[in-house]
């Protein structure tokens, strides 16, 4: 988030001073902007260097200094997001011709549709015009109804003859009927809001990539969903357009099976084959190792620095060191309610031990929260600030098996202990790292505790980097100007 503070003098005064504290309270979490009259005491006395200063800013009306603050607010909005990060940059210094390509997802400041076309309106007039940003659900109009029913009601009525013939399903050469474990994602697949949002989803696809000019390289955000198949498949049928690559922007889990195919589908000489990307781009070398060892092509791998986790180069230099007595300990919950459940039950169960040797922060997770008339002893101790924020003082983090948030801690060589059933499939982004200690009672997590925090057990474990990380983005840069 950005603020921007409009000041007509730069010299000492008690408005300027009044701004100078709000820079600095507020410099944590937003990027400060300042427009002033010139390098006067404001200017010298803010760590912010993202100022203009223009004398015209004194009169009541001024055509040079609007057009001047008008060219400043293109330059300094520019597009971030979570998940390019570094990418953009490039981007701008390059001047490269992009087309940036969205689909709404309902979000507490974007609450609807409209709201959502006019963010990409405004992103589209504050952005340099070799950068266009467009959202796919706008391009609905009626022509795009009727090719949406029309498939519907084909699809439908297919998939009632269907349905008849695969309640027997068998495999070959064996006496056992899969239809029962299928049964539930068969009808879930052809269930009505389902099916027409992927049939949306096709259709709207196809309108785009046919709109397109010729496009040098193509790059998503992969994660084997659907539409993706969509995209490569329209993507490649024209063929006016170069390489499309997918970008796994996380942690590729071991029994994340969206990532894992039969060897078999890996070849381009069957009849239908499944809708690949020309290359995957990896994001470090645990990733790359995982998919070559399930046999993905290496040729089609792309080595490529992990765009969301480049902040932890300077944070693992910036992490604050072990303090002697009390040390931190930062939980962090889990999406599902019961592992939160359980996570917090395993605190309050050792509460006065666990106090003896750490100070708790809880950082609930969005989309789980945490009710203080369910858990009392969590007052003053949730915390809502960045994890960025967080883990530079943490000594120790208990996570959730689920969450990628534990790659993070990791990567900071913070002990992590994770929860765990062990008669489930070990599901968590760190499976088979030996620095992660993994626990399935209350009791266990005190000991480990208590191990973690004597001096003979707070030796260095054996880090494998797990992230390809590098602020200048070499392996990028190749990728997208070769």
């Amino acid at each position: 988030d950005k603020i921007l503070f409009i000041i007509t003098k730069s010299e000492n005064g008690g408005a300027q001073k009044w701004v100078k504290e709000q820079t600095e309270i507020l410099a944590e979490s937003f990027d400060i902007y300042i427009v002033t009259d010139e390098e006067g005491w404001l200017v010298q006395n803010t760590k912010s260097k993202n100022y203009l200063t223009d004398k015209n800013i004194r009169k009541k009306f001024s055509l040079s200094f609007l057009l001047k603050f008008s060219n400043f607010l293109k330059e300094k909005n520019r597009v971030y997001t979570y998940y390019w990060t570094q990418l953009h940059e490039l981007i701008y210094k390059r001047h490269i011709q992009t087309n940036w390509f969205y689909r709404y997802v309902k979000h507490s400041k974007i609450s609807n549709i409209f709201l959502g076309v006019n963010s990409v309106k405004w992103l589209n007039s504050i952005t340099p015009q070799y950068e266009r940003h467009i959202l796919l659900d706008a391009l609905i109009d009626l022509k795009l109804v009727f090719f949406i029913l029309r498939d519907y009601v084909r699809l439908f009525f297919k998939a009632r003859r269907l349905t008849k013939r695969v309640k027997d399903f068998f495999i070959y050469e064996a006496p056992i009927n899969c239809w029962p474990f299928l049964q539930e994602d068969w009808y879930g697949s052809i269930s009505s809001r389902w099916l027409i949002n992927r049939i949306f989803e096709i259709n709207m696809i196809e309108k785009i990539i046919s709109r397109l000019p010729p496009q040098r390289k193509g790059f998503f955000l992969m994660e084997n969903q659907p539409w993706e198949m969509a995209l490569i498949y329209f993507w490649n049928r024209r063929k006016i357009h170069g390489r499309i690559i997918g970008v796994p922007h996380s942690a590729i889990r071991f029994w994340d099976l969206r990532y894992f195919f039969d060897k078999r589908e890996y070849e381009d000489k069957k009849r239908c084959p499944l809708p690949m990307p020309d290359y995957v781009a990896v994001n470090g070398p645990v990733a790359f190792n995982m998919l070559r060892e399930a046999g993905f092509p290496e040729e089609k791998l792309l080595k490529v620095e992990a765009l969301r986790y480049l902040y932890l180069d300077d944070a693992l230099q910036l992490k604050e060191k072990n303090r002697q007595g009390k040390r931190n300990l930062l939980v962090l919950t889990d999406y599902v309610e019961d592992i939160t459940k359980a996570q917090l039950g395993f605190i309050k169960e050792y509460l006065d031990t666990i106090e003896a040797y750490y100070n708790i922060i809880i950082k609930p997770h969005p989309n789980c929260a945490i009710t203080f008339r369910e858990y009392p002893f969590l007052v003053n101790r949730i915390v809502d600030k960045p994890l960025s924020q967080l883990l530079k003082s943490a000594d120790i983090v208990f996570t959730s098996n689920h969450t990628a948030a534990s790659i993070e801690a990791y990567c900071l060589k913070i002990p992590v202990i994770s929860v765990w059933d062990p008669h489930m499939p070990n599901i968590g982004p760190l499976r088979g790292i030996d620095a992660v200690h993994y626990i399935s009672t209350s009791r266990q997590l005190v000991d480990i505790l208590k191990r973690l925090h004597s001096s003979s057990h707070n030796k260095k474990n054996k880090y494998i980097p797990f992230f390809w990380i590098d602020k200048d983005i070499p392996r990028w840069k190749k990728v997208l100007l070769d």
